[in-house]
């Protein structure tokens, strides 16, 4: 995905508290849409599986390729969302036709969302695979990892891959919004940890949390791609 051209956002828009807009942003109908078909979609498939895909030769197979790429379109879909709130959005929009994706491009999603993740817990990963233990220095490395998350998520979004997540260019990156980014991490781990703990909850249903999880990761989505918004004067030469 590149940047166009931003419009300026409306002078109400501004003016409305930040959290207000990020958590408004679902609820258009292009976003309700996405949220119910990721509130009932995969109990949808689990029962298509079970009356229909556990009865052929090969439905085991069909079945993982359609969840797949069902789970592939959810990560493409909050991926342009965050692309298109760099442009100021403040209203989930659907995907339009120059940017909507085929299956190629839906696994290559899968690879560049979990890719950048993976660059920012490798060290935490390897040195638990050796030391086999989750001491000071194992939790040091994952919060490492943690604090540099958000921005190689946004950087391997908007570039559309992964060259630019080396540690040098993400510390620049930080470094010049620093504060600003600091808040934007508070924001993303409280985000992040209650979609965690609605998971493992047992009072929730598991379609509601699937909605739930959902909504909260299109405001995360949102939350991002303003971020770039507000500082893409200093993060121009970079991101």
């Amino acid at each position: 995905m590149k940047i166009l051209e931003k419009n300026p956002p409306l002078a109400e828009d501004c003016k409305r508290p930040w959290i207000l807009v990020s958590l408004l942003y679902p609820l258009s109908h292009t976003g309700l849409m996405h949220i119910a078909l990721y509130m009932y979609g995969p109990t949808l498939l689990i029962l298509s599986y079970r009356i229909l895909f556990s009865q052929l030769p090969i439905g085991v197979v069909i079945y993982i390729v359609v969840f797949t790429l069902f789970i592939g379109y959810g990560i493409y879909y909050i991926s342009f969302c965050v692309f298109d709130s760099t442009k100021s959005q403040t209203k989930a929009r659907k995907i339009p036709e120059m940017y909507f994706p085929d299956k190629s491009e839906l696994v290559y999603q899968y690879i560049l969302i979990f890719g950048s993740a993976a660059i920012c817990f490798f060290p935490a990963v390897i040195y638990y695979y050796f030391v086999r233990q989750t001491d000071y220095l194992f939790w040091l490395l994952s919060g490492c990892g943690l604090f540099f998350f958000p921005m190689a998520l946004l950087s391997a979004i908007l570039f559309d891959g992964i060259n630019e997540l080396s540690p040098i260019f993400l510390g620049a990156s930080i470094f010049k919004v620093f504060f600003g980014y600091i808040k934007l991490c508070l924001f993303f781990f409280t985000v992040a940890g209650f979609i965690l703990f609605i998971s493992i909850c047992e009072i929730f249903q598991g379609f509601v949390i699937h909605g739930i999880a959902f909504y909260l990761l299109l405001v995360l989505a949102n939350r991002l791609g303003w971020f770039y918004w507000w500082h893409r004067d200093k993060l121009g030469c970079g991101i």
